[in-house]
This record gives C-alpha cells, sequence and structure tokens, in this order.
C-alpha cells in the first residue's frame, strides 16, 4: 500500500549499497546538478562511510560530502 494511506512518504536509504540511482534520486529531490565525476565520488563517500560508520547516511550528511567534494575542485 502506499505510505500516504498512513500519512508517511517514500523514504530512501543511503548506504553502503546505495548505488547511482540513489545519487540522481537525492540530487532531483533537492534540485543539484552534479556531473558524472562528482555523483561517482560522492557515492563512494557515502558507502565508504557507511560501512565506516554501521549505519545509514543521512542528507545533511550527503549535503556536506557535496560541499566537501566541490571544495576540493577549486
Amino acid at each position: 500500500f502506499p505510505p500516504e494511506w498512513i500519512g508517511e512518504t517514500h523514504k530512501i536509504l543511503y548506504g553502503s549499497l546505495s548505488g547511482m540511482a540513489n545519487i540522481d534520486y537525492f540530487c532531483k529531490k533537492h534540485n543539484i546538478t552534479l556531473d558524472k565525476e562528482v555523483r561517482k565520488e560522492l557515492l563512494e563517500k557515502i558507502k565508504y562511510h557507511s560501512r565506516l560508520e554501521k549505519r545509514y547516511i543521512c542528507e545533511y550528511e550527503i549535503l556536506k560530502m557535496i560541499g566537501e567534494i566541490n571544495n576540493g575542485r577549486h
């Protein structure tokens, strides 16, 4: 049944099993445009931190990772 029936929404988890579709969904949701190399690096960071910390990565952490990646490229 749709989660809206009980006042919920779909929740996407970002972790060690995430794929590029998760990154694309996140970018679309937050109206962010990232080139292919940045998306690939972001996915690697998400997987690494998820394995290291043994938990899913929060959206605000992903936004921080994007900032770190972009700052490292300037």
